[in-house]
């Protein structure tokens, strides 16, 4: 009996060594989900920072380019009259040329540039002063423009008092 005794104590000593291994492993595992878990969770928060980020960014670049774009329009027109400028009339005479020697140069159409200069208005600067000056230049853009609103034109402001016309038109249009 005392062997089986040995035995029975050796059977109950395995049997704790089991359990605690059996705990230890359970432990392990619950530490592991845990972890899992937290670094999950971790992971989310992360990607949702980069998201916000992303998202962010995106919008920034956005609001750069449109403030690119209204830079470049702004660069194209005078603020006083709110016509396109020099820049922007000697572009589309360009384009009208460019157009007219490789897309359509059997069409029949023919391109004007029309320059007016107002003369003498340094005269009427001194008698208006300069807001008067500058309210004749609106009032001669306005007319300009409000002229060839039917005819295939495009005004500007070409400097101080000179404006510009291009007109690119064909025969009928030009006379009626």
């Amino acid at each position: 009996m005392k062997h089986d005794g040995a035995n029975l104590k050796k059977g109950d000593m395995l049997a704790d060594a089991l359990r605690r291994k059996a705990q230890r492993e359970r432990q392990a595992r619950q530490n592991a989900e845990k972890l899992l878990e937290d670094k999950s969770l971790e992971l989310f928060n992360v990607n949702q920072a980069l998201v916000a980020a992303q998202v962010k960014l995106e919008q920034n670049i956005l609001d750069i380019e449109n403030e690119r774009d209204r830079v470049i329009r702004l660069s194209k027109l005078d603020s006083l009259t709110q016509l396109p400028n020099r820049r922007a009339i000697l572009e589309r005479l360009e384009q009208e040329l460019t157009r007219q020697h490789h897309v359509a140069p059997d069409s029949g159409q023919q391109i004007w540039l029309v320059l007016i200069l107002l003369k003498k208005f340094k005269r009427i600067n001194a008698l208006l002063g300069q807001v008067g000056g500058d309210q004749l230049l609106k009032v001669v853009a306005e007319r300009i423009q409000s002229s060839i609103q039917d005819v295939c034109g495009a005004p500007a402001r070409f400097s101080g008092t000179e404006f510009a016309l291009v007109l690119s038109c064909d025969d009928d249009q030009l006379t009626g």
